[in-house]
């Protein structure tokens, strides 16, 4: 007999997703509006919980919830957390591909559930969309993040995710028809189901610490910019002048009587300046 009990991992994993979903929703409401995917990354945990209370009731309830619905609440869930990120990176979320291919798994899912019943299939399907997705969002994190710890976290617990998810694609081949995941003599099974909790639990702590990054950068943004200009406070001036790879280039021009405007004042300047810089940089030049 194999010791991890199933039903306790699954159980377990939906309560840490429930509590990753109420410090998701608080961030939401706490954070500027300009922090894009809160949303989505607040209710995947969410809608993964309740993926777990019905996994967690199978043999209880009919398998259109335990099964069914339940995979769809699964795949619904990490798709959130997928789109989340998109909106957090700044793209618009595949939401009609995604939905597609969640029809489209989904379908033949039912089939093996509830009209011709086979384990390995359906263990072969659920493996296949998720480990797609997996890379998917591990491929978008890793191309569109950061160079931070944050990002590295997320992306390790996506790339855990997606490596067990193919393994476990390639194990389901072997498993029998009437075989369960609550099968205490299936320990691989177990595991895997038991790696994906972690990842996904990994997965949403680094989502949190991306969202924190991005909040800092944006208050140290604040504090070294001016918010209308857009150009460095004195301090943060002083500070760049401070350092050695630092060079400035200045082009200066008097107010004349024949300036006609204030842009042909500018221009002048603008003129002085490229003089300086075509000087060798860190000059200044006075407008003719």
């Amino acid at each position: 007999m194999f010791g991890l009990d199933v039903r306790s991992v699954i159980l377990i994993a939906g309560i840490m997703s429930l509590l990753m979903a109420v410090v998701l929703f608080f961030l939401r409401r706490n954070y500027p509006p300009s922090i894009k995917g809160l949303s989505e990354w607040a209710a995947a945990p969410a809608v993964l919980f309740g993926a777990t209370l019905l996994f967690g009731a199978r043999g209880a309830i009919p398998d259109l919830f335990s099964m069914v619905v339940a995979n769809l609440l699964l795949f619904g869930g990490t798709s959130l957390l997928y789109f989340g990120s998109q909106r957090f990176f700044g793209l618009p979320p595949a939401i009609r591909l995604w939905s597609g291919l969640m029809l489209l798994t989904l379908t033949p899912l039912a089939w093996f559930a509830l009209v011709e019943p086979h384990h390995g299939v359906r263990v072969a399907l659920i493996a296949t969309f998720m480990s797609a997705l997996a890379f998917a969002h591990f491929r978008l994190i890793v191309r569109h993040g950061p160079r931070t710890f944050s990002t590295y976290f997320a992306g390790a617990a996506l790339l855990l995710l997606g490596i067990s998810q193919t393994l476990r694609l390639v194990s389901a081949y072997g498993l029998p028809a009437r075989d369960g995941i609550f099968d205490n003599s299936s320990p691989v099974q177990a595991t895997y189901v038991s790696v994906y909790a972690f990842a996904i639990l990994m997965a949403t702590i680094g989502m949190v610490l991306m969202a924190t990054d991005k909040l800092r950068a944006e208050f140290e943004h604040l504090a070294s910019h001016d918010s209308l200009t857009g150009a460095l406070t004195r301090r943060a001036l002083i500070e760049a002048c401070e350092q050695p790879a630092c060079k400035v280039s200045i082009g200066v021009a008097a107010s004349r009587a024949d300036d006609a405007t204030v842009d042909a004042l500018l221009a002048r300047a603008d003129t002085a300046l490229y003089q300086a810089k075509a000087a060798g940089r860190n000059c200044v030049r006075a407008a003719a």
